[in-house]
């Protein structure tokens, strides 16, 4: 089972929204600027052989498929997406053959975030709270590498784009780009050993990322753990 939390929970510094009153500054983290879902992202698992993002058969998980929930220290929201261990195996590592052809599966991520105010700016996302953004782990045969990453796509409000090929965005993350030194970290289900031996159902870890931004001029965050579980 391989869980990916990423947290999100809406956050502001101690500011009255105006001075008469009203609605507190907040952001969340999203699939999309508006509709399902809010709460939530989109991800992918990136196949580095065919440089696409078919490390699973689904493609680009949208949400719709996710599990939500909320959960405290720190404040937060959470998602869990179920994936096949052999969809996983089949398509990220054995790459549609009968045998082993990789030994990185990348998990990139994206998503929008989301404000309630007239005007927001200052947009960021990270993925790099805890132990570079892993909060937890339990996986077979295998490793999560947290691997440094660059910050091209991680300074917008809108990071839902997947493209593929070298040097392209995939959500907010350039998945090849070759990093300076930044705390932004993309996880990588990296296998061990010579065996060929792969991740197995019951594998799991937990990925969490905060976003900011300034919304009519109070600093908010928000925070959200995916969670990934190989069934």
């Amino acid at each position: 089972m391989i869980i990916i939390y990423l947290a999100v929970a809406g956050a502001c510094a101690e500011q009255e929204a105006n001075a008469g009153g009203g609605v507190t500054p907040a952001i969340t983290i999203a699939t999309s600027s508006a509709g399902n879902f809010d709460n939530a992202v989109k991800f992918a698992v990136l196949n580095i052989n065919s440089l696409q993002y078919d490390g699973t058969s689904t493609g680009i998980f949208d949400g719709s498929g996710s599990t939500f929930g909320t959960a405290s220290s720190p404040t937060r929201t959470t998602q869990n997406q179920n994936i096949s261990a052999t969809d996983l195996r089949d398509n990220a590592y054995f790459n549609g053959t009968g045998s082993l052809q990789a030994s990185d599966a990348l998990f990139v991520i994206g998503c929008f975030i989301r404000h309630n105010g007239s005007s927001a700016s200052n947009f960021q996302v990270r993925v790099n709270a805890v132990s570079n953004g892993l909060v937890s782990s339990s996986v077979s045969n295998s490793q999560v590498v947290m691997q440094q990453n660059l910050l091209t796509y991680a300074n917008q409000q809108d990071s839902t784009t997947f493209t593929t090929g070298f040097g392209s965005q995939n959500g907010f993350y350039d998945a090849f780009g070759i990093p300076s030194v930044v705390n932004h970290y993309l996880p990588d289900l990296q296998l061990v050993g010579k065996t060929g031996n792969v991740p197995q159902a019951g594998d799991t870890f937990t990925v969490r990322i905060d976003a900011s931004a300034t919304v009519d001029g109070v600093a908010c965050t928000a925070t959200h753990d995916l969670t990934i579980t190989l069934t």
